[in-house]
Parts: C-alpha cells; structure tokens; sequence
C-alpha cells in the first residue's frame, strides 16, 4: 500500500508545494506563513504536555500564536532601513522570550521520547520564525515558509488513511504523530534547503 499510495501522495503534495510557492510574490498572503508556526507550536506543546491540554498550557498555546499573529504585523510593516535592524533585534529577542515563557507554561512530560520529538518540534517552530525574520530582513518571498506545508497535510491525512488501520492506530491520533514527522522533516530539514536553492537559483 504504501509503495503505491506513498509516491502518489508525495507527487501531489509537489505539485500543491509548486503552486503555492507561486501563489504570490507580494506579501497579501503573510497571514498564511503564520499557519506551519501554530501547527508546530501547538504540536510541541501537546506532545511535551503528554497530550493533554489543560489551563496553563491552553494559555501557553493561545500567547504563542498572540505573538506569531503580532509579530507577523510587524514583519510586514514597511520601514526604515535604520528601523529594521532595531525590529529584527526585537523579533529575535521576542521569540527567546516566548519560547521561555511557554516553556515554563507546559506541564512537562516524564516520557523521554515525548520531550526528545516536542523539543524538536519546538526548534522547528523557532528555526522557522527565524528564516521569517531573515526572508523579512531580504525582503523576499515569504511564499516560501507556507511551500513546505503541502507535504505535512497530504501525508498526515492521505497516509493516515492506510497506515492507521495496518497498525491499529487511531485515525486522528496517526494523522498527528505523521504530521509532527512531516514538520519536523519539511520544515527543520526541508525549508533551510530550499532557502538555499533558491538563493543559489537552482529552480524558478
């Protein structure tokens, strides 16, 4: 099954990867680079919580994308060259901040492969929030932090559809721990390479 569904599924999610990167070279879909955050966000506290959400790590979940939404404003205000090297410090220093302040908002889980894959994707969400301030700074495509999405959502749903009942898994609960790897790859993996074949122009 999965050496036939897999393939067709990661052909799709090229062609979705394709388009969207295309969508746009103005900045009108911005909000939609806040979506991957989130996912990542969201995931690293559900995973470092054992999956469970109770009221401060709700809390922690809803400053965090606070943040995202109001840092991703400031990062499409137009300024001065002299500003935005003082933004992009703020940008940086925020997003230690809020890692800290989440961090110590979660209940923290005793399970080690729990903390090892949350930690992860809490890196991922950072490192990506970074390459947004780098593309900011560049002034490029921001396109580019929603291009690798595609993978995560066809793979998270098209494979969970066969490799939940083979495993015996829950649907819904397989479509989260597939998604969680596919951000990890696309995103920790995935988007600092692609922002390096497009700076080299390798593809168009």
């Amino acid at each position: 099954l999965d050496i036939v569904f897999g393939p067709l599924i990661t052909l799709l999610a090229a062609i979705a990867t394709r388009y969207v990167y295309h969508l746009s070279k103005s900045n009108k879909y911005l909000f939609l680079t806040l979506l991957p955050l989130v996912l990542m966000w969201v995931g690293s506290v559900y995973l470092l919580s054992s999956f469970h959400f109770e009221g401060k790590v709700i809390l922690g979940v809803i400053l965090s994308v606070i943040a995202f939404v109001v840092m991703a404003f400031i990062g499409n205000k137009r300024i001065s060259k002299a500003e935005n090297k003082s933004i992009s410090l703020i940008l940086k220093i925020t997003s230690l901040v809020l890692g800290i302040v989440a961090s110590y908002l979660m209940k923290v889980t005793d399970n080690i492969y729990l903390v090892i894959v949350g930690t992860v994707l809490l890196l991922s969400a950072l490192l990506t929030f970074m390459m947004f301030v780098h593309i900011r700074n560049a002034k490029g495509n921001y396109n580019v932090l929603i291009a690798p999405l595609p993978p995560v959502i066809f793979n998270a749903f098209g494979v969970s559809l066969y490799l939940a009942p083979l495993l015996g898994f829950n649907y819904w609960f397989s479509v989260q721990m597939v998604g969680v790897g596919e951000l990890v790859a696309c995103y920790l993996i995935g988007l600092p390479l692609l922002l390096l074949l497009e700076k080299r122009k390798i593809f168009v």
